[in-house]
């Protein structure tokens, strides 16, 4: 049996085995694969049983997959929202910061000023959601980009 690039690449989008969170999924590289080393160990058995097929490919196949593709974790991210700007991102990393001093050091200072500082950048981000939304809608030209639009809108709703 030879094994292509082609086989590899459509056995490792068939044979994904995905975790219980829908943000992680577990995949196999073959971008460092040595497919002589591969072709070699997997060897050339032929069988004409379907059980003896299968009890192959599960005991061979897989078993060599995972030597030289093992199964790695992926996280899969959406894209960021278009109205969070670097500036808020920089002050989101401020306010964790800040979360995580005032657990260290468990001040009865810090965590009102956590506290602040957060009510403060929702409100913010509120502003510039609203604020892209409304430049976004004055920016449609007729009826039917504003209803897209719209509908673009309530999805960005839902998610949040």
């Amino acid at each position: 049996m030879v094994v292509t690039l082609w086989t590899l690449w459509m056995f490792g989008r068939a044979v994904v085995a995905t975790v219980s969170t829908t943000r992680t999924y577990q995949t196999r590289s073959f971008d460092n694969i040595d497919y002589g080393l591969f072709n070699e160990q997997l060897g050339n058995d032929s069988q004409d049983n379907i059980d003896d097929l299968l009890m192959c490919f599960n005991d061979v196949v897989i078993g060599i997959l995972d030597v030289h593709a093992p199964l790695t974790s992926r996280t899969q991210r959406r894209n960021p929202a278009p109205w969070f700007t670097p500036a808020l991102h920089a002050r989101c990393r401020k306010r964790d910061l800040l979360y995580k001093c005032a657990r260290r050091t468990c001040s009865a200072v810090l965590p009102g000023r956590y506290r602040v500082l957060r009510g403060l950048i929702k409100r913010d981000i509120e502003r510039a959601r609203e604020q892209y939304f409304r430049e976004a809608i004055a920016a449609c030209v007729d009826d039917a980009q504003r209803w897209s639009f719209m509908q673009t809108w309530q999805r960005w709703s839902l998610m949040q």
